[in-house]
């Protein structure tokens, strides 16, 4: 099923899933950001929302029969998961704060 118009269909549920993705991200996060260990549930949880839209999408668009995509999904899901807890470790051990601020360590 490749034809042009093909993927005009799925650009607004692409959006959705996406900017959904990174609010539940940014929820997650804001408030377990001082935490070790829980600040990286929200890379984990947020995908699985991405998953669910993608699913209804192949439902709503589709049937029921498409819904095997959703293995995609979540397999890009975790590999999302695992670049943003890696960069999120490399990125923490910067001192970016000061930078930003222009401030001056003691």
């Amino acid at each position: 099923m490749c034809f042009s118009g093909f993927t005009s269909w799925f650009i607004p549920f692409t959006i959705v899933a996406n900017g959904l993705e990174a609010i539940v991200a940014f929820l997650i996060y804001k408030p377990l950001k001082n935490h070790n260990i829980l600040k990286y549930i929200s890379v984990v949880i947020a995908p699985l929302f991405m998953v669910a839209t993608y699913f209804l999408a192949y439902i709503l668009l589709f049937d029921i029969s498409y819904t095997f995509n959703s293995i995609f999904d979540l397999i890009q899901g975790l590999v999302g998961s695992i670049l943003a807890i890696t960069l999120l470790k490399l990125f923490s051990r910067i001192p970016l704060e000061n930078l930003i601020h222009n401030k001056k360590e003691d």
